[in-house]
């Protein structure tokens, strides 16, 4: 027992260079240990503890190069393709047009409807969206919506193959087709939403706004005052759902028939309401993004005075949910504000809140 701790000592010694120089080396000074006073102790430990702070890098430098000119004194308001290298640019004011893959831009337009477009009274109105069929160009068809002076449409037009930088207007055919409701003394010319998206799915989604009128309206206090946004048997204040194939799905419901059906797992059938409402309990969603990795679903939502909203839904949501317009406003109980709503909103309180 006696040489036990003799072997350990031992052990220690011959293990002591490889221990000892390094700390000695980090520690910056070859010198016994008996000249180090503690003070020097002190600093060689936080020499060797201290953190490593690197140069801290700025932001990445970006240049924005401009890819194409022309688009003076409009407004756009989508921009797309379809499927191949042209972009494809919706003006509000009626017509689209297309870009070449160098920039330049086609002198003739795609298509031109101002004449059937009404976008003077405010600029929430005018050609909205558009979008192409996910099999296109086998399937020759695009959508879009664009507003009149009293309605909201959903129109469904054909592309010549011969002919694939210009559409015919005469080939453009209405299948869904919303009355505004009145202002104080017109038709409410906002809330419209207006874009438009396939989904992996392969189904059309089409958002659409409460209609107004607009809170600048005198009858447009309490917002959304026909209460749209929270019945289904209007289109108005929801995301619709169809199938562009119209004898897969089920029969429309609240659009012409011919041009689309209804998917048999949409979420309100048969229920005394429109069974192309996929989500309900929007203001105006003026914009949606779908994934094109994963499908799941944002929705820009325009708020009143007090909140701007982004929703967001997976995609393996089933839809069906209601996300509160005119009882929330994003994440502000609009009764508050509003005492008079409460009695409408209580009937319902299973509300799907905004992400932001």
């Amino acid at each position: 027992m006696g040489a036990y701790p003799n072997k350990i000592w031992r052990w220690l010694w011959l293990a002591l260079p490889l221990v000892g120089l390094p700390l000695l080396l980090i520690g910056g000074r070859g010198v016994k240990a008996t000249e180090v006073d503690s003070q020097d102790r002190v600093e060689n430990i936080q020499r060797i503890f201290l953190p490593h702070v690197g140069k801290i890098k700025g932001p990445p430098v970006l240049e924005l190069v401009p890819f194409t000119f022309g688009f003076d004194d409009i407004t756009i308001t989508d921009i797309t393709h379809a499927g191949d290298e042209r972009l494809i640019v919706v003006i509000r004011e009626g017509t689209i047009w297309i870009v070449s893959p160098n920039g330049e831009i086609i002198p003739t337009s795609f298509l031109d409807i101002k004449d059937r477009v009404r976008y003077q009274d405010n600029f929430e109105q005018g050609l909205l969206g558009l979008t192409f069929h996910p099999d296109y160009p086998r399937t020759p068809y695009y959508y879009i919506a664009y507003t009149t002076h009293t309605m909201l449409n959903i129109a469904r037009g054909v592309v010549n193959p011969a002919s694939p930088n210009v559409a015919n207007p005469g080939d453009l055919q209405v299948f869904i087709s919303i009355t505004k409701p009145m202002g104080a003394r017109a038709p409410s010319p906002v809330h419209n939403g207006g874009d438009l998206a396939f989904g992996r799915d392969g189904y059309l989604y089409i958002p659409l706004g409460d209609g107004g009128p607009d809170p600048y309206d005198p009858l447009g206090v309490p917002g959304d005052p026909n209460n749209h946004s929270q019945r289904r048997e209007t289109l108005l204040g929801s995301i619709l759902r169809i199938d562009p194939d119209p004898n897969r799905g089920l029969p429309p419901d609240c659009g012409a028939a011919q041009f689309y059906s209804i998917p048999r797992d949409n979420p309100y059938l048969n229920d005394g309401g429109c069974d192309e409402v996929w989500i309900y309990g929007l203001r105006n969603p003026w914009r949606i993004s779908i994934d094109p990795l994963n499908g799941d679903f944002y929705i820009a939502d325009v708020g009143e005075w007090l909140r701007e909203e982004v929703n967001y839904l997976p995609f393996d949501k089933a839809g069906g949910q209601n996300f509160g317009w005119h009882c929330w406003e994003g994440s502000v109980d609009y009764t508050l504000i509003h005492p008079e709503l409460a009695q409408n909103c209580k009937k319902q309180t299973n509300f799907t809140f905004p992400v932001l």
